[in-house]
């Protein structure tokens, strides 16, 4: 049986239709645990309209967030598989089908993970439409890792079913009150997996649907120090992970983290270079740390993002090509 745990919070225009797609899977074997994590909408309300279903079990907490809730669930989870989804997407109805029946050849698969797309709120594909799988991967917990470093496989905890046991175990949680935390758990769950697949479905799966009030669109347009703060912890703690696997190179993980510094350095620093000039000297700090301790062989993309943290003229020149490339590509669309 699969345990599949949606958090929902205020997402009464969707809910909906993530639970639709759910229940019409043409694998029946699951439950569905429902967490509502403080909606103050009409959340509760539309998912307890499911309840005519057996399978639907739902729980209300107060707010605590995503990873809250996603604990929550793992508490109450009875299924020999767990798959997370996020409450304002849908999935194709032969999802689960098609993976329980990749589990069941390859018994030894700890793990699956799948490819998802994009759509606009209001773009629904036919989620009937035949599954098929058109290449298949196995990995090794350190290629998965390795994989996770250099952006070859999705770490976001709705992209990948998972037999209970690796979770459970290994007392794997997701960081309490932490934004962006499917990065340091997918770290975690797949360190302790000993066979991964990764297959690719056509046509994908898993249909994320954008909306600008996602945790997401906010994250992206509204950057705090909160937000940099979860970003830095969330970061340190993968990087823990992935320096205490024995077969993994450790210039590969210093070299992550060193560019994960200096991403967060460029993309937090025109929003927080006033509010919070400690946080970002911060992040200089470690970054050059790493540089001078380890020796690194950047590629040109990568020196130019560590001169623009170290240099705040370099920096400046930088976003002004970029705005007067943006400004172009915008006078030539109108």
């Amino acid at each position: 049986m699969i345990s599949i745990i949606m958090p929902v919070y205020n997402v009464q225009n969707y809910v909906s239709a993530c639970i639709e797609s759910v229940l019409k899977q043409t694998y029946t074997n699951f439950e569905l645990i429902i967490v509502n994590d403080g909606s103050t909408d009409n959340s509760l309300k539309k998912v307890e309209s499911f309840v005519y279903d057996s399978r639907v079990k739902i729980f209300s907490q107060e707010n605590q967030g995503l990873s809250g809730a996603r604990n929550t669930g793992l508490k109450y989870a009875k299924g020999d598989y767990i798959y997370f989804i996020d409450s304002d997407d849908v999935i194709n109805h032969n999802l689960f089908e098609i993976i329980m029946n990749e589990f069941e050849v390859n018994k030894t698969v700890d793990l699956i993970s799948f490819n998802y797309r994009e759509r606009s709120i209001v773009q629904l594909p036919n989620l009937d439409k035949k599954l098929n799988i058109k290449e298949k991967i196995f990995l090794s917990s350190d290629e998965a890792l390795r994989s996770l470093m250099l952006n070859e496989i999705p770490q976001m905890a709705w992209s990948y079913i998972v037999k209970t046991d690796i979770i459970k175990k290994n007392n794997i949680s997701f960081s309490y009150g932490r934004l962006f935390e499917d990065n340091n758990s997918a770290a975690k769950i797949y360190s302790h997996c000993k066979k991964i697949e990764r297959v690719s479905i056509a046509p994908s799966p898993y249909i994320l649907r954008k909306r600008s009030s996602s945790i997401t669109e906010v994250a992206d347009k509204n950057l705090s120090s909160r937000d940099l703060e979860d970003e830095m912890y969330v970061f340190e703690d993968e990087y823990k992970t992935f320096i205490i696997v024995k077969n993994l190179e450790n210039t590969l993980a210093q070299k992550w983290y060193f560019n994960k510094l200096n991403h967060l350095y460029i993309k937090y620093y025109l929003s927080l270079s006033s509010k919070r000039p400690d946080l970002l000297q911060k992040l200089k700090m470690k970054s050059n740390k790493i540089y001078r301790e380890n020796s690194l062989s950047l590629n040109l993309r990568e020196k130019e993002k560590w001169l623009r943290v170290n240099s705040k003229i370099f920096d400046f020149a930088i976003r002004l090509i970029c705005d007067r490339r943006t400004n172009d590509k915008v006078k030539r669309k109108n």
